[in-house]
């Protein structure tokens, strides 16, 4: 596909997305930007802090049901974060539909894995709605094993 034809396609996909989707597109967008810019310059705990108190204000909003909340916002920030300026990684995708789903008024649980890669690690982040991963691959199915929240250990 051309240049041309590639930006003709991704403008009838924009086209073909009604006014509540567009904003939604807007806001990951927008948020992958703050984050990414934001992991730049301050440690993962206060990208963190600012990302839980944005979801606490949306706390509440109504909106359609979770489950079909959920694969909007998937779908959306998935395609937001195709088009941002650069590759991005699994922690400022799974960091973005946080927010947007924590504005919505679900709440999700930010969870880490790793996997042992020749003589080193290699991490991933996901998220889960109700105990089960909604974002990136599943863990177990791609080799990484979840690490233990943090506030589980501190009893």
């Amino acid at each position: 596909m051309g240049c041309c034809e590639s930006m003709r396609h991704k403008l009838r996909t924009l086209a073909g997305l009604g006014r509540h989707d567009f904003v939604l597109l807007c806001q990951a967008w927008a948020m992958l930007l703050f984050i990414d810019v934001g992991l730049q310059l301050c440690p993962l705990r206060r990208v963190q802090e600012f990302v839980d108190v944005q979801v606490r204000r949306g706390k509440g909003t109504p909106g359609p049901r979770p489950p079909e909340t959920l694969g909007r916002v998937q779908r959306l920030a998935g395609m937001a974060a195709r088009h941002y300026l650069v590759p991005l990684h699994c922690l400022e995708q799974a960091l973005a539909m946080q927010w947007l789903l924590g504005r919505r008024g679900i709440a999700t649980s930010l969870r880490f894995g790793v996997q042992k890669t020749g003589d080193g690690l290699a991490a991933h982040a996901w998220l889960e709605f109700a105990g089960r991963p909604i974002s990136g691959a599943m863990p177990g199915d791609d080799g990484f094993s979840p690490l233990e929240p943090a506030h589980a250990r501190q009893r």
